[in-house]
């Protein structure tokens, strides 16, 4: 989520990718959409070092929690990074909103992932949408349960921000940390694929917590299976 913001604060575009492709996948969107710095955790450390050597354009590999060995000049540990710079106010961007920000590309499944691009406009006329069509205040409560690389929960990281929300992490998606987390940070709202729903009504401790703080929940991506539905427990 920091560089989500960073990346927006000083002009430069995003670019989330999904953690699950192959190295080669994960070469080819660096390469089309002409990055210059990777961001990565060190669980992937092997998926990046796969492709290392043809990541030509690639200037700076920033590794996030306990950094790997360091391989190369270009690798810079996140925490390392921010000890050796000053507080001071970043220059304003001069960013206008059909600038682009983010690119997000398709699974790829009939061809090779195609860059969706989202202009700063873009984002922005969303979050709003989202906010005013989900009643949105600063008492929700949001667990990024989907992953972050997807719109289907990045676009939470502005909407839940811009009215003062809580944002709730969890590193993988598991049935049983939901159930916990929604009780223990008394979630409001989420969004779950159908998939993760059905694994969740189907869990043998699913009538074992307290739902009560969910107000709604979004689901996406496909139909939701007539069996899955209400919800059962998960509705309080």
């Amino acid at each position: 989520m920091e560089t989500y913001y960073a990346v927006a604060q000083i002009g430069a575009v995003c670019v989330p990718i999904n953690y699950r492709l192959s190295p080669g996948e994960i070469l080819f969107i660096l390469k089309d959409s002409q990055s210059k710095v990777l961001v990565a955790d060190p669980d992937f450390s092997e998926a990046v070092d796969a492709i290392r050597g043809a990541m030509d354009e690639i200037g700076a590999i920033i590794w996030t929690g306990d950094a790997p060995p360091r391989r190369e000049a270009r690798d810079i540990g996140y925490e390392e990074a921010l000890s050796g710079v000053d507080s001071l106010p970043l220059k304003d961007a001069k960013l206008t909103g059909g600038d682009l920000g983010q690119i997000y590309y398709t699974s790829g499944t009939t061809g090779r992932p195609k860059g969706v691009m989202l202009s700063h406009e873009n984002v922005c006329v969303h979050t709003l949408g989202t906010i005013a069509d989900l009643h949105l205040t600063d008492t929700d409560v949001w667990i990024h349960a989907a992953p972050l690389f997807h719109l289907a929960d990045a676009w939470a990281n502005w909407a839940i921000t811009w009215v003062g929300g809580t944002h709730v992490f969890m590193r993988e998606f598991d049935p049983k940390k939901i159930f916990e987390l929604i009780q223990q940070e008394k979630v409001t709202i989420t969004n779950l694929i159908p998939t993760m729903l059905n694994l969740m009504v189907n869990h043998p401790d699913v009538g074992r917590y307290d739902y009560r703080s969910l107000r709604v929940l979004l689901s996406g991506g496909a139909p939701i299976a007539p069996e899955v539905g209400p919800l059962g427990p998960l509705t309080g």
